[in-house]
């Protein structure tokens, strides 16, 4: 689909089923593939073609030591886990830390957001909040408040569809007061916002084990 993206595996065949693992395919993307099996002299024996797509992923954790996509922060490991971890300096004005993953979703009826933070954020400030968004193809944000407070401690949360509502000033722009079923999603994330405070305080975010139940 697309015209390209190649790719060639080998792997012997034992008794039972068998798996290949391929590299480098593209998630969201449709394929054609054509599986040879050989005899041991070399022999073809069986050839048959097919299609398959690459699910988006969902679940996201960190213990891998790889970030999955996610931009903003950078992967800390914790003893044998790891996490995604935002941080600004500190700061007395108010100052943001974000992440995000670039996705192809489309939002179902059911939709939920799971996943775990903690705000390691000295000063809380004047105004403070952490979101999750969803930007959809037409750049509108739906975002979920989850956190008006810093949180040092490990919290699991868990958001669903009518959580997140229009996150701009001109609410007219939007169709609904949470995103419809069906509404293409390009971009998913998570804010943090420190207020105005008199001591310099880091701003911080940490997340892990993030589960969409999205398609």
């Amino acid at each position: 689909e697309g015209g390209g993206f190649p790719f060639h595996a080998e792997a012997p065949v034992r008794s039972g089923p068998n798996r290949l693992v391929l590299q480098e395919t593209r998630t969201g993307r449709g394929y054609v593939y054509r599986a040879l099996l050989l005899d041991e002299d070399g022999s073809p024996v069986e050839e048959t073609f097919g299609t398959f797509k690459v699910a988006q992923p969902v679940a996201f954790g960190f213990d891998d030591g790889r970030m999955h996509g996610w931009t903003g922060g950078e992967l800390v490991e914790e003893g044998e886990r790891g996490f995604l971890h935002a941080k600004r300096p500190p700061e007395t004005a108010a100052t943001y830390v974000a992440v995000s993953r670039l996705v192809s979703y489309v939002v179902q009826p059911d939709l939920t957001l799971r996943f775990r933070f903690r705000t390691s954020t000295t000063q809380a400030g004047d105004w403070f909040y952490c979101k999750a968004f969803l930007e959809d193809v037409e750049g509108r944000h739906w975002a979920a408040y989850f956190a008006r407070s810093p949180s040092p401690k490990w919290c699991t949360v868990s958001v669903s569809r009518p959580d997140f509502r229009p996150d701009a000033k001109r609410k007219g722009d939007y169709p609904s007061k949470s995103p419809h079923p069906g509404v293409a999603i390009r971009r998913v994330g998570f804010i943090l916002r420190k207020g105005k405070t008199d001591v310099a305080g880091a701003t911080i975010l940490d997340l892990d084990d993030i589960v969409w139940s999205i398609r």
